[in-house]
Formats: structure tokens, C-alpha cells, sequence
């Protein structure tokens, strides 16, 4: 062996330690509207998910993306800016994201802010999930009973939550609570009471389904490996099948269709009524064999929302897809994301079946997102039961949850809520002024109506505690090997 040289047994040295940091560009020069975030490192297993993934949970607006990747190497590139349409500009954030991205390739030493205040207020953490807390993961019958007599049980069993999110999609609910004891704040961890309730909750599940309704209770342990909240939240829906209720997604038939007619059609043909009542906005996908480069090419277009890259992402990722190359565009309020992607068993050929599952499992990844009914924000002291006595109301009400998040700020409860009601045969986002006043009463504290037309009312409020206040140069030779790269791409339309 030639001296001077140190040598490394790959026997005993990580895989992680040859490959190169990621390096990250925060660019607020080159366009006028946007910062560019542009990102070029080794190619690994689901490093762009992990990327959009950080964006998205500072509650980034993408609006422009181009990704390609060739061999070992890759090269994506952002347009971002914040929720008001602004440059990042505070150091914290960017700091934060060029940290975070470097942790999300698992680099030995990387270090960086635990967390950091975005534009909105809140506060965002490089886990995304209380990780001192058990996971309570719950799927089921979207049924209004269930989730109402699942926070009560958790109340009388002296379960504290200090977080949750809920989502509802084609009759299915995917739902993810975080839970402490009440009594010591400290995670549940006597294997006997973990059985137990874990008993307790699959009893209610029981109650509530016929034989043969599926429905599943998953406790997981604060030392758990857990993923992405909203990650899992997708996988918990893919795998009870909710992409395979109702019509089938429309297909893109061209440039000259305008979303807007789509939508108009599609609320007709399938029954959704009138369009005032009911704003149903159906996803088109297509998904097309391109022979000549062995590419499956997935086109996606949809009404733009937040986090559509990352749904989209994450949901080819979990179905085992790698995406090679891909651009999103935003034109005004439609959203048109293409990608090139291969399965992980190298296989690009899909039967009908499988091609169909695809195209539908890309459609509700969209649709998940949308929310339906009244948004109802929520500041308030936080206590015991407060999430149980909201249940009990909405319960008493007929109202139902169809998405849900909430967690602590010190002693705040903060939740964000779109409420339907389940009573109502003509239009379930229409809620009598009675039943706000009742939840407005029981709940106390700030609250904001917002219905879907922006209009923000507060009905009048029962006030029986102190109220707080509420609320990225593309460089030339970086666009030139992009260029290059995408020069012998032909995008199908």
C-alpha cells in the first residue's frame, strides 16, 4: 500500500461518511418575487421528499419547481416564498432550512436551531411530532360518535394531549393524537396500562363498526420510530384504501380544457350540486409509458393549495416510485406538476389495474388536503377535558369533524378546526348561528368563524376566562447544467 494515503476499510466505515454534505443556496437576487432555494448534492433514497418536506412544514409557498437528477447527483431548484408572498428574509429561517436540510441527509455533526418561529406564529421543529409523548394512531368509518367518544374515554383515563391532527377523505378518517399522562406529564410507559388502553380504544373502534368494516388502533411508544406527521397520515388512508371510494379522477385531456370548466362538469355529472353549496375541485391525473427513455411520466393538475408538492411527493415515494426529473408551475389558481419517475423494482410497464390505482392514489394524495365545512380557529386557556367538552358539543350539535389540528403553546390550546354539519341535507357547510353560539360558549376564549368566501365573523362569545390576543442567482452555470439535463426531455402534456 502506497504511503501517505490513509486507508479505509469500508468493512467498518459508514456509507454515509464518503458522501459530500448537500450544498443549499438561498438566491434572493435573481427574481424579484421570490427567493430561489436551490439544492445539489448525492442522490439518496428519498432525499427530495425530506427536502420538500422541510419547505413545507415552514409553510413555504412553491411555487416554481424544477428537479433532475442524473446518476449519483442531483440538482432541484425552488421558487418559494412565505404565506404573505414575500422573500425570506429573516436569517433564522434561512439558517433553518440550510440546517435542516443537511440534518435530513443524515450528515455525522450536523447541527442547527431545534426549531424556529415562522410568519404565522408558529413554532416549527426539525421531528415534527411531540417526541415525549405516545402516538395514538387511529383509522376508522367517518362516523361522529367515534372520534367524540375516543377523547372523552382518554379524559376519564387521565390522558393528557398535547397535540393531534385529523384528517377525513371519501367517508374515511385518519386520525394521530399525542398523549401524556395527565397526572405526571410524563409519557406512558407501564406496558400494562399501554395494553390496556390500547384494549380500550380498539373496544370503541368495535362498538362503532359492523363485522367486516375495517378499522385499525396502533399506540406507539415515545422511543418509536416515527415519521413526518402528515406523512403518516397519508399512509394511514392509502392503506385503509380511501383513494378507492367514489368516481374515478378526470383525466387531462389537453391544454385547451380549462380547470375552471372541469370543475363546473365534474360537480354536475357526479352530483356535487351547486358549485356556491359545494366547492369540490377534482384533481386530473394521467400517467403514460414513455418507451423511449423507460420513464413513467405523471402529469397532476389541480387548483393550487399548500403543500400539493409534498403530498404528491410523499405519496410517490410510498407507493415505491423514484422521481428522476419533474417541474411544478403555478398559473394563478391551478397548479400543474409533472414527473418522471421509475418503480424501485425497475419496472415500468403497469397493467390497466395498476395504472388506474396509481391514478387514483395520486388524485386523493390532493384531495386529502381540501377542506370541507366552516374553519374554526381557536386560542384559549388550555385545561383538562377542553378537548373532550368541544367534542361533546359538536356531538350534541350534529357537527362533524372533517379535518382537524391542534396542540399547546405553553398553557395556550391553539387549534384550527372545519366543522360540517352532518344534520343538513342541503348544504352541510351552512351551520345554524345556535349551534356556533353553544361551541362558542363551551369553548370560551378568542375564536374566528371564517367561512369560504374569506368573510371572518366572531359570533358573539360567552367570555368566562381573560382572553389573550391572538395572530429564494439561478447562477448561470447552475441554469445551463439544468438545460443541459432537460434537453433531451420531451414533456408530454
Amino acid at each position: 500500500m502506497a504511503h501517505g494515503y490513509p486507508y479505509f476499510d469500508p468493512d467498518y466505515i459508514p456509507a454515509s461518511e464518503y458522501i459530500p454534505p448537500l450544498r443549499v443556496c438561498i438566491d434572493n437576487d435573481t427574481c424579484d418575487d421570490c427567493t430561489l432555494v436551490k439544492v445539489d448534492g448525492a442522490n439518496r433514497r428519498n432525499i427530495l421528499l425530506k427536502m420538500v418536506q422541510v419547505l413545507s412544514d415552514l409553510d413555504l409557498i412553491i411555487s416554481k419547481s424544477y428537479i433532475s437528477s442524473d446518476g449519483d447527483w442531483f440538482m432541484d431548484v425552488f421558487h418559494v416564498t412565505d404565506l404573505q408572498g414575500h422573500k425570506l428574509r429573516d436569517p433564522s429561517i434561512i439558517q433553518y432550512i440550510q440546517k435542516a436540510l443537511d440534518i435530513a441527509q443524515k450528515q455525522k455533526g450536523s447541527s442547527g436551531p431545534a426549531q424556529v418561529k415562522i410568519c404565522n406564529g408558529n413554532i416549527v421543529g426539525a421531528d415534527h411530532f411531540t417526541s415525549d409523548c405516545n402516538a395514538l394512531e387511529l383509522n376508522f368509518i367517518d362516523r361522529p360518535d367515534i372520534l367524540s367518544e375516543v377523547v372523552t374515554a382518554l379524559f376519564k383515563l387521565s390522558c393528557a394531549m398535547d397535540s393531534g391532527e385529523v384528517w377525513a377523505h371519501n367517508g374515511r378518517v385518519a386520525c394521530i393524537l399525542y398523549i401524556k399522562e395527565e397526572d405526571t406529564g410524563l409519557p406512558i410507559l407501564d406496558r400494562t396500562r399501554v395494553i390496556y388502553l390500547g384494549d380500550y380504544m380498539a373496544s370503541i373502534m368495535e362498538d362503532h363498526h359492523f363485522p367486516g368494516e375495517l378499522w385499525g388502533v396502533r399506540l406507539r411508544s415515545p422511543t418509536a420510530c416515527r415519521i413526518h406527521t402528515e406523512r403518516r397520515l397519508h399512509q394511514m388512508l392509502q392503506q385503509f384504501k380511501d383513494y378507492d371510494i367514489g368516481p374515478p379522477p378526470l383525466p387531462i385531456e389537453g391544454d385547451q380544457l380549462s380547470l375552471a370548466t372541469t370543475v363546473m362538469e365534474a360537480n354536475k355529472r357526479f352530483g356535487y350540486g351547486n358549485a356556491s353549496n359545494r366547492v369540490v375541485s377534482k384533481p386530473q391525473v394521467s400517467v403514460e409509458y414513455w418507451r423511449e427513455k423507460d420513464y413513467l411520466v405523471v402529469n397532476v393538475r389541480s387548483s393550487d393549495g399548500p403543500k400539493l408538492m409534498f403530498d404528491i411527493v410523499c405519496t410517490l415515494t410510498d407507493l415505491d416510485y423514484d422521481v428522476f426529473h419533474g417541474s411544478i408551475n403555478t398559473d394563478g389558481s391551478v397548479a400543474i406538476q409533472e414527473y418522471f419517475v421509475r418503480h424501485m423494482n425497475k419496472c415500468t410497464l403497469l397493467n390497466e389495474v395498476e395504472r388506474k390505482s396509481l391514478v387514483r392514489s395520486l388524485a386523493a394524495a390532493v384531495e386529502r388536503r381540501m377542506s370541507q365545512g366552516l374553519k374554526v380557529e381557536v386560542r384559549t386557556l388550555n385545561h383538562h377535558g377542553l378537548l373532550s367538552n368541544m367534542s361533546r358539543v359538536l356531538r350534541e350539535n350534529s357537527l362533524s369533524l372533517d379535518k382537524a389540528l391542534f396542540f399547546k403553546e405553553k398553557d395556550i390550546a391553539v387549534g384550527t378546526f372545519f366543522i360540517t354539519d352532518s344534520s343538513s341535507t342541503i348544504d352541510t357547510n351552512n351551520i345554524d348561528q345556535q349551534k356556533l353560539e353553544a361551541l362558542c360558549n363551551e369553548i370560551g376564549g378568542d375564536i374566528v368563524f371564517e367561512k369560504k368566501n374569506d368573510c371572518s365573523i366572531k359570533p358573539p362569545v360567552r367570555r368566562r376566562r381573560n382572553l389573550l390576543s391572538m395572530f429564494y442567482t439561478l447562477g448561470r452555470s447552475l441554469w445551463s447544467q439544468i438545460k443541459r439535463l432537460f434537453s433531451n426531455i420531451s414533456f408530454i402534456r
